[in-house]
Parts: C-alpha cells; structure tokens; sequence
C-alpha cells in the first residue's frame, strides 16, 4: 500500500508541477497578402455640368443656372467635364416645374410636345421638387453629352434651374480583369 500511496503522490506532484508552468498565449498574428497579377489603375478628372439655352450651346449661359421663363420650355443639360457622370442634381427656384427627359434625342416635335421623345416614347420624369436628385444613369452621362430637359409648368412665372455634381456623382467602377 505504501507504493501505492507514493505513486499516487508522485503523480499529484507531478501534475501540480504542470500547473504552475506558464502558459504562452496563442499568437495570431500571421501576416496576411494579397496578391494580385492585373495592372491596377486610378483616374482623375473634372466635373462640369451645366445647363444650356440649346443643345449647341458652347458654354453655359450663366456658370451653372439657367432661366426657363415661358409656361413650358426645353433646356438642355451637357457634360462639359472630361469624366463620365452617374448622376448629378437639379435645383429650382421660384414655383417648382415638372421636369421631364429624352436622353439622346430630342422631344417629339410634331405636333410640340413636353412629354414624349421625338420617337414617340414617353419622356423620363425627373419629378417637380425644388431640389431633385437624378437617377443613377446607365449608362453614365459621356463626356459631352447633351440632355434635353422640358420644364412643364401650369402658368408663366420664371423659374431659375441650376445644376451641380460632386464626387458622389462619380460612377463607381471596380473591375478585376
């Protein structure tokens, strides 16, 4: 029984010498890469879009704004930056007009209409609040491209329509490739 007793002992030793040994934490640490065999790229440019009295406009009337003075009245809006742009916003002052769009084309124009394209679809609404954000285009607007715009109004009362973008208006574009 005493050898018993001395290797149960022995054993409790053994292991009480286990349990004041220090325990290292566990590192997890490893680095971590990436690795990626296409060229990547970056690009910059500027933003400018403005609206015009007509399509072949070479600048904006005034930086930025227009007048749309009669009861309903086109107006155009041009990509004047070197970037493509996804959307951008439209401000308007006085009584808000219902603003509609044909994108590459004009509104039909016989007999005049404020509501269908010249191939007889039916125009975009962009809606008749004083600030109104566009959709997100897609395609993006090109460079140099022209909107026609139609401000639909119930009266004649002058409307002041500006236009402004920022880098949000920017499309996001990620390809891998």
């Amino acid at each position: 029984m005493q050898k018993s007793a001395l290797r149960s002992t022995a054993a409790l030793a053994a292991l009480a010498s286990l349990a004041i040994l220090p325990v290292a934490p566990a590192l997890a640490g490893a680095a971590a890469r990436a690795a990626n065999s296409v060229a990547q790229s970056f690009s910059t440019g500027t933003m400018r879009l403005a609206p015009l009295t007509n399509s072949t406009d070479p600048l904006a009337v005034a930086p930025g704004s227009i007048n749309v003075q009669q009861k309903n009245d086109y107006f155009f809006i041009k990509n004047f930056g070197t970037t493509t742009l996804a959307s951008f916003t439209l401000t308007q002052s006085g009584t808000p007009a219902q603003i509609n769009y044909c994108r590459g084309q004009l509104f039909g124009s016989s007999p005049k209409s404020y509501t269908l394209c010249a191939d007889g679809s039916t125009a975009l609404s962009l809606g008749s609040a004083v600030s109104i954000h566009s959709p997100t285009f897609s395609p993006p607007l090109a460079v140099g491209e022209v909107l026609n715009l139609a401000a639909v109004k119930s009266s004649v009362q002058t409307n002041n329509i500006s236009v402004s973008v920022t880098g949000a208006n920017r499309p996001v574009s990620i390809t891998n490739g």
